[in-house]
């Protein structure tokens, strides 16, 4: 893996491709076997995250992350902290402030 600093930025990226909807971009960011655990505990794959995207379902509207720390370990990083989001699901207001732990693996040379 890269240096801390370039993982954070590729955090901050993909934060970024979600608030311009930027299908291509998450698509290409997001491994096959991608999986999240949602705020009520259920999870959700690279598909169907991918769906809600593409079809407008879920609107990102505001989404920052703070302190972010990275641990590296070979082709493996660890970024935890607290994120701020805002979205509309299905058109209803929903967002909060959470922690996450996000893993990133270094994979195919990116």
């Amino acid at each position: 893996m890269e240096s801390e600093t370039a993982v954070i930025q590729a955090e901050r990226g993909w934060n970024d491709a979600y608030l311009r909807s930027d299908f291509a971009k998450l698509k290409a960011i997001m491994a096959g076997d991608y999986m999240d655990v949602t705020d009520d505990g259920t999870f959700d794959t690279r598909t169907t995250n991918l769906r809600s995207i593409k079809s407008g379902e879920e609107k990102f509207t505001a989404l920052s992350v703070s302190n972010v720390m990275t641990r590296i370990y070979g082709d493996v990083a660890i970024n935890t902290g607290a994120l701020h989001m805002e979205l509309l699901f299905r058109g209803v207001p929903s967002g909060g402030d959470f922690l996450f732990t996000d893993i990133w693996q270094k994979r195919k040379g990116s």
